[in-house]
């Protein structure tokens, strides 16, 4: 895989190693941040895992992810999530494992990415915020809960926030948008890939959260999804 002005990188399936080629003009920095942001989450489903393009929290009860298309608002709830005493657990990648009787999240290296426009005032922080690395995999439990993320357009602006779980028949589409996929091509993988997701569907609580967009409604988005995912936190706040 190649990222312009960045580095190239190579992989082989079943490998676990990546190799990277640097552009001469790329700082070591922006070659970690690409390895991590764009090409670990492909190497690790070409290697059989499987990932979402979520951010997840860690909490007493296992690990809740909170997948969205890029911008909507993901990283910001996380970031949210923190200041109540969770911690965070993936920023823009989570792996995990269905081939257990649970589905197991896998670790990850990541950064903080969080934009500046959407970084919540930092005076009014009682926890840390995103993290550059998650907690130790021997300290989580199992993934519990999927929240799809979407912002509600004019029509559906009434409330706040909009949260309902969905049937397994409607949960698979709604992760399955949302997952990393290196190739189209390969038959077999997308076959086992399409039988992890629907396992997820099956034994994963999967939420749809549709939000007004605006800080000013966090507070209830975060109390709506703490509420129906019945989520406690790590530590105390």
């Amino acid at each position: 895989m190649h990222l312009p002005g960045v580095a190239s990188y190579r992989f082989r399936p079943g490998g676990s190693e990546v190799t990277a080629i640097r552009d001469p003009s790329a700082g070591s920095q922006l070659i970690v941040s690409g390895y991590e942001r764009t090409i670990l989450p492909m190497a690790v489903q070409l290697a059989g895992r499987e990932v979402l393009h979520a951010s997840a929290v860690l909490t007493a009860q296992g690990v809740v992810a909170f997948c969205a298309v890029s911008t909507t608002g993901k990283s910001t709830i996380a970031d949210a999530f923190s200041r109540r005493g969770y911690g965070v657990w993936a920023d823009d990648a989570v792996a995990f494992d269905a081939a257990e009787s649970s589905v197991t999240p896998i670790a990850l290296p990541f950064q903080n990415q969080l934009r500046p426009r959407s970084r919540l005032d930092e005076s009014r922080a009682t926890a840390p915020a995103l993290s550059a690395r998650p907690a130790p995999q021997a300290d989580i439990g199992p993934l519990c809960a999927v929240c799809v993320l979407e912002r509600a357009n004019g029509r559906e602006a009434s409330d706040a926030v909009g949260l309902r779980r969905l049937p397994p028949a409607e949960a698979f589409p709604a992760v399955l948008a949302h997952a990393y996929c290196y190739s189209l091509d390969d038959v077999e993988r997308n076959r086992r890939m399409i039988d992890h997701y629907l396992d997820l569907s099956a034994r994963v609580p999967v939420f749809s959260v549709i939000f007004r967009a605006g800080l000013e409604h966090l507070p209830a988005v975060l109390e709506e999804i703490e509420h129906a995912v019945g989520m406690a936190p790590t530590r105390s706040s």
